[in-house]
């Protein structure tokens, strides 16, 4: 039988870990910091009984540094993806805290005139 509970998937650089924004060509996965905030509330989606499904657009060679982190900071997690789509902006009926509400394009077409 298959699980019939929620899942949440979570971007892992920039929303778990913070994000380096140096240009770099050694990315030191290791060394980044938690962001205190994420894994509490990852701590309460775990505690909630939902999956959580970690991606990232890290290679295959990063794996192991990569699982030693999340396991350094205990942060929950069901599954991790080394695969992610390439983009620069993510337009989402299902994003929690970008845009409340519902998709609003008005805000998302500004919010873009303002990024170019």
């Amino acid at each position: 039988m298959s699980w019939k509970g929620k899942i949440v998937c979570v971007d892992l650089d920039g929303t778990i870990c913070e994000e380096v924004k140096k240009k770099s060509k050694k990315f030191e996965y290791a060394k980044r910091k938690i962001i205190p905030e994420a894994i509490e509330v990852l701590r309460w989606i775990r505690y909630k009984k939902f999956k959580i499904f970690i991606f990232t657009s890290r290679y295959k060679t990063d794996l192991k540094v990569t699982k030693n982190w999340l396991k350094k900071y205990k942060v929950p997690y069901d599954k991790l993806i080394l695969k992610k789509l390439k983009y620069d902006y993510l337009i989402d009926d299902k994003c929690i805290g970008c845009l409340r509400g519902g998709i609003d394009w008005k805000k998302i077409k500004q919010t873009l005139k303002e990024k170019r």
